[in-house]
């Protein structure tokens, strides 16, 4: 007999917002960049408004409540035990040669990323394997029990579920485009 174990569930939803909330986020987020700074997650040429008691999903309240429909469904997918507490929330736009170096989310049990703008240009999200032994391990063939890493292609209007603890970054790589604008949250 053989046993998947300790598996990782990421949740993908394409279209997860309308293309009237979509540009009622962006219009938001124009109104709100002057809260934009420095941050150590990323290198040069990005801002973020993220502080621990950032709380940007209050500026576009049409959507909290479809974004803790999901975080309770995967959750209750995932056995976690939670307060259903959004405990913050912010947005990141990456200039073009910007980088997003590995993260987690400390503090937190769900994370999300919006993704607001984005196109072919845009630096993929990377998730990395939580087993630091597969560093050290020589593979003969990559399939799902010894991938070093997996990664998403941003599409504007995604939302990617994802534990807290999963680290998550750019792997290395620059983003190439213009705005690659992403909101992000934090679930207790």
């Amino acid at each position: 007999m053989n046993y998947s174990v300790f598996p990782t569930l990421i949740t993908e939803i394409e279209n997860f917002i309308t293309d009237d909330e979509l540009k009622k986020i962006k219009n938001v987020i124009n109104k709100n960049k002057n809260l934009l700074q420095k941050h150590e997650t990323f290198g040069d040429n990005a801002k973020s408004t993220h502080q621990d008691d950032s709380r940007f999903l209050d500026s576009i309240p049409f959507i909290k409540p479809k974004i803790s429909n999901v975080v309770a469904e995967y959750t209750d997918v995932c056995g976690f035990q939670t307060d259903h507490e959004l405990t913050n929330s912010w947005f990141n736009i990456q200039k073009k040669d910007s980088i997003l170096d590995k993260h987690t989310h400390p503090g937190a049990i769900i994370s999300g990323a919006l993704f607001i703008r984005a196109d072919s240009k845009s630096s993929k999200l990377f998730f990395h394997n939580p087993n630091p032994m597969i560093y050290f391990t020589s593979m003969k063939k990559r399939n799902m029990y010894n991938y070093e890493w997996i990664y998403f292609n941003p599409k504007p209007k995604t939302l990617i579920l994802f534990p807290a603890w999963l680290q998550h970054g750019a792997n290395g790589t620059l983003n190439k485009s213009k705005d690659r604008t992403v909101v992000s949250f934090n679930y207790s």
